[in-house]
């Protein structure tokens, strides 16, 4: 946890965010982390998924969802750098976390071989758009067989 003085410290977005996230998830465990950046975190629900981390930094706030898919929310997406902006941004990454932590947000992975090729969201149930992220590695293992495997917050979904 931070202490008073490291709150002190946060710039406006990290302040709000902070503010925010831990009165609505205020029953979820999670800890945060100050480095050259303010890191939340929520311990993985299961391994094969990975944990739920969120970076405040260069003002805007990025949310992972495991270790293959992120999603940024700034303020300049929502027109300039103003207060309601902000809160705009952050609304928007904590309805994404509600969404993950619901199980609302499916994620698929298409892996060649053991390798992760490519990242994407397949339903939501927010109002952005389902995103998609290309995701692709130089390194291949090799045997060049491909599979998709799908996952929620709780776990992997199906076969996996």
């Amino acid at each position: 946890m931070l202490t008073d003085e490291q709150r002190k410290s946060l710039d406006s977005l990290s302040k709000l965010f902070l503010a925010r996230f831990e009165t609505a998830f205020a029953g979820e465990r999670f800890e945060i982390e100050q480095t050259d950046h303010l890191e939340v975190t929520i311990p993985a629900r299961h391994s094969a998924v990975g944990a739920l981390c969120v970076e405040l930094a260069n003002e805007e706030v990025t949310v992972w969802f495991g270790e293959h898919y992120h999603r940024h929310y700034s303020p300049r997406d929502y027109g300039s750098a103003t207060a309601e902006a902000a809160e705009r941004a952050v609304e928007g990454a904590l309805k994404f976390i509600r969404g993950i932590l619901r199980d609302d947000v499916i994620l698929e992975i298409t892996y060649e071989g053991t390798t992760p090729r490519r990242a994407s969201l397949r339903k939501e149930g927010l109002h952005e758009p389902v995103g998609r992220m290309g995701w692709f590695r130089d390194s291949s293992d090799g045997t060049g067989e491909s599979r998709t495997v799908s996952y929620v917050w709780s776990g992997p979904l199906g076969r996996g």
